[in-house]
């Protein structure tokens, strides 16, 4: 057998015919210890037997299998112990030098996104230098690394596989080269090698096959510190994520549903530390009447991977907002765990009520102004029928009553299309720049009369006040409406405030209420503290004929009407109220920058013209167009 080449401690000795023997330390450095647990007259008598026989090596299996058994000791230690992959391998090398000759020798690991190998771990007497990453190419460590089986390739071996063109040169010629893969479970991931280069025959099968069995020990080595530092970077980006994500987020474990992980932004919105949340549940931020139904929840959805979700939270203050969840099930620091992010969709509810709410009254105002004007030409026919029998019939006091109230049935009738009308935006206004500061001081002479000795009314209009365009009239309409309701919510008396102010609104406030258009408005705003109203009754207030008050106190068309001639006058109004508490309508109208209109005495004379004038009856319906049979009786009134 082949001996190895002299290594750290290498003793020399004298066959009987005269020629050196080598006694390697892989040998030499057991025999201490094998003479501790048998006769040290053992290892002596097998080396005379050796040396008189005239061999020129030995070898003893036992001592041989007791050394590598620890320099793989020596090597997994190495691996396990140190963190650092480069002192790892420099420790394994180290330890390889004890058995064999590995002053030569490199890792090569391929970089699969690259197809290059890199070299973390390369020392040699000839070439020096450290390759840069190169491409695996056909060196003998890349023909190893295709094959994925170790080899061992003196020059003859490696003077045919040139001929053969399946490796070619690259660095200085070596005499002896020892390859072997680093193989994990799925792949070859590179190659570690030894060579020498004075001797061809430095190395043999058995040399191969314990490196071999290195080198898998380094391949696992090194595939699971790549894993741990792929897992190590997954868990810096998600906790990068879970750190920097603007919505609240929590990791809860998945049996105890207890707070484990929170994000600053969880922290911020609920309002409760990291130190109360840790010893929170997931219940506790939830309602009592959602409680039951978050354990029924979290039990059907065990480990079924992704879920979303349309829940209420309670904030520390107890507030409660409406949010959407999402939570996945997953691994987390080798326990199971939930991921819950959380975000507010409470303001999202609130503007998807407000498009709904446009859209229902909308639909409404088109449906109203249609009957509306349907109804308003039946009773033209019937104001016009009634006015023509009046002056038909003879002055009986009976008839003259019953006409009379014929009559009064067709104002009120008419009153009510009128209202109708304004709220589906069909009237006819006559707008002029005005400042809203005249109609609210106007009105205010005549309120006090209206609401009683029991209301307080306070008026507080702001200096240079912004002009709108609007009609003078409905102004006072949608004042005296507010009004009404504001003393009718406040039967024990109470105060009502009316208010006038400039307001700017931007693109925060756009964001919130995305129907409004940003810029300047001037804000019309009556309060009381009255008995306030429910969200269910805020949501139907400005509804044609809803009303809250007693049969024949009311037709619910008031509110109707301020909101469809706040709508007409490119305004939109805002009401804020709670049981209780009292309520509070915003009006916002569009502020023009142009000088307020001043009415002029008018020079018209107001005295009906009478002799020559001719009278055209133009109606679009039949039964109007008919009531002109009485023009004749109205020219011999009229002295025509």
């Amino acid at each position: 057998m082949i001996p190895h080449p002299l290594q750290q401690r290498n003793d020399r000795r004298r066959a009987s015919g005269g020629d050196e023997i080598y006694f390697s330390a892989r040998a030499e450095g057991v025999c201490g210890q094998l003479s501790q647990t048998t006769s040290p007259c053992h290892f002596a008598q097998a080396l005379r037997k050796v040396l008189l026989s005239g061999q020129k090596s030995f070898r003893l299996p036992y001592v041989e299998w007791r050394t590598e058994r620890q320099v793989i000791a020596e090597i997994v230690h190495a691996l396990n112990q140190t963190a650092n992959l480069d002192e790892s391998l420099a420790g394994i090398h180290q330890a390889l030098k004890k058995v064999l000759s590995a002053e030569n020798c490199f890792v090569a690991l391929h970089d699969v996104a690259t197809g290059r190998f890199s070299f973390p771990f390369f020392v040699d007497h000839v070439d020096i230098v450290p390759p840069p990453a190169q491409r695996v190419g056909h060196s003998c460590t890349a023909y190893v690394f295709r094959k994925g089986v170790p080899m061992l390739i003196p020059q003859s071996e490696f003077d045919r596989l040139a001929a053969e063109g399946e490796v070619e040169l690259v660095g200085a010629p070596s005499l002896s080269w020892l390859g072997v893969p680093l193989k994990t479970p799925t792949e070859t991931i590179g190659v570690l090698v030894v060579q020498h280069y004075g001797n061809e025959k430095a190395y043999d099968q058995r040399d191969l096959e314990f490196l071999n069995s290195v080198g898998g020990h380094i391949a696992l080595a090194i595939e699971r510190r790549r894993s741990e530092e792929s897992l190590r970077k997954k868990e810096e980006m998600f906790r990068l994520l879970f750190s920097h994500n603007p919505l609240p987020t929590w990791v809860i474990d998945r049996e105890t549903l207890r707070f484990l992980e929170e994000n600053e932004a969880a922290v911020r919105v609920y309002g409760y530390s990291q130190e109360e949340f840790r010893r929170m549940t997931i219940l506790d931020i939830r309602p009592e009447e959602e409680k039951i139904k978050v354990l029924q929840y979290f039990q059907k959805s065990k480990g079924d991977g992704l879920h979303r979700g349309h829940w209420k939270h309670r904030k520390k203050d107890g507030k409660i907002i409406e949010v959407e969840t999402t939570v996945h099930e997953l691994e987390y620091s080798g326990r199971q765990v939930r991921l819950i992010v959380s975000q507010d969709v409470s303001e999202r509810h609130i503007l998807e009520q407000q498009l709904r709410q446009s859209q229902k009254m909308e639909a409404v105002g088109r449906l109203a102004g249609g009957v509306a004007h349907d109804f308003n030409n039946l009773l033209m026919v019937i104001k016009g029928h009634t006015e023509l029998l009046r002056n038909a019939l003879p002055p009986a006091e009976e008839y003259l009553r019953k006409i009379e109230q014929i009559e009064r049935a067709a104002d009120r009738a008419s009153g009510l299309t009128r209202q109708l009308l304004a709220f589906s935006r069909l009237q006819m206004l006559q707008p002029k720049v005005m400042n809203l500061n005249d109609v609210v001081s106007d009105m205010g002479r005549l309120l006090p009369r209206l609401i009683g000795e029991d209301i307080e009314l306070v008026i507080r209009t702001s200096a240079d006040l912004g002009a709108v365009r609007a009609d003078g009239s409905q102004m006072e309409q949608i004042i005296m409406n507010l009004v009404v309701n504001a003393r009718d919510a406040m039967p024990d008396g109470g105060k009502l405030i009316i208010e006038t102010s400039d307001a700017e609104l931007d693109s925060v406030y756009n964001d919130k209420h995305p129907i409004v258009r940003q810029g300047r408005y001037v804000v019309l705003c009556v309060s009381d503290t009255g008995t306030g109203m429910s969200p269910e009754t805020q949501a139907h207030i400005f509804e044609p004929f809803f009303t809250t008050k007693a049969q024949g106190k009311g037709t619910g068309l008031g509110l109707a009407t301020v909101y469809g001639v706040v709508k007409q006058s490119g305004g939109f109004i805002w009401v804020y109220s709670e049981l209780g508490r009292g309520t509070i309508f915003k009006i916002y109208f569009p502020r023009v920058d142009q000088p307020v209109e001043r009415l002029a005495p008018s020079s018209v004379s107001c005295e009906a013209p009478r002799g020559t004038e001719t009278i055209l009856l133009t109606k679009d319906e039949t039964r109007r167009a008919r009531g002109g049979a009485g023009v004749p009786r109205i020219r011999r009134l009229h002295s025509y």
